[in-house]
């Protein structure tokens, strides 16, 4: 009934009803269609911010990682919320594959995130793109404040105290799943590129977390299905 009123709304009205009907559609994980319509209603000034991040958000999670990048770029990141802008051209990077690049851009969102969530969020990633590109993911960990209060990305804080030392992985793994399951998620993207740099199969170390059904629009499980791209025949999108 959402998607029906919005869609009747957007016939008739203008760049704001027809944001709605992507809202709407987004709602329902329905991205590629809702990408279409925050496109056109970016043509509107007053809205074209809000529209085009919202775009870039769909062409992220349907796995258009280059189009979402050039999405963001088109927006002055000075405008607002520099970390927002910045985290996502950052995620763009490293589903890509540009891990040192990744690295630098997630280096810079640390000091721009003022509250828990964000920066753990930040430090989690840049640790990962430094351990892709072969570095001391360890002194990024390090970076993490934990007496930052956390709203929810309990994930990202077990992982840091996995590449500080403070936790193995099977206690990570362990503490996990005392949470949701995108926690669960969180972590076993981790565990899975911890493992994969120690040795392990990349197809077996990714598998469980490629196999999580629920969670397939989260940053973590579209990292997985990037990296699984060189084992997946090139037509597989999300």
């Amino acid at each position: 009934p959402a998607v029906a009123q919005a869609r009747q709304a957007a016939e008739n009205g203008g760049a704001k009803e027809i944001f709605t009907l992507g809202d709407a559609l987004s709602a329902q994980l329905r991205y590629r269609e809702a990408a279409k319509y925050y496109d056109e209603a970016a043509q509107s000034f007053p809205i074209r911010r809000a529209a085009v991040r919202r775009l870039a958000l769909c062409r992220m999670k349907t796995g258009m990682f280059t189009e979402a990048e050039a999405a963001l770029h088109s927006l002055d990141d000075n405008e607002s919320d520099p970390l927002d802008i910045n985290y996502r051209i950052a995620l763009c990077a490293y589903y890509r594959g540009d891990f040192p690049r990744a690295a630098r851009l997630f280096r810079r969102c640390v000091p721009l995130a003022a509250d828990g969530d964000m920066h753990v969020a930040a430090v989690y990633w840049l640790a990962l793109s430094l351990l892709r590109s072969g570095e001391n993911a360890n002194a990024a960990a390090r970076l993490y404040d934990d007496s930052l209060p956390l709203g929810h990305h309990f994930g990202y804080a077990i992982v840091c105290r996995v590449f500080k030392g403070e936790l193995t992985l099977c206690d990570a793994e362990e503490q996990a799943c005392r949470y949701d399951d995108l926690t669960r998620l969180i972590v076993a993207y981790a565990a899975a590129r911890i493992r994969i740099a120690e040795g392990a199969d990349e197809r077996t170390a990714l598998a469980p977390v490629l196999a999580d059904d629920e969670y397939w629009a989260s940053f973590a499980w579209l990292a997985a299905f990037a990296d699984s791209t060189l084992f997946r025949p090139p037509h597989h999108t999300p």
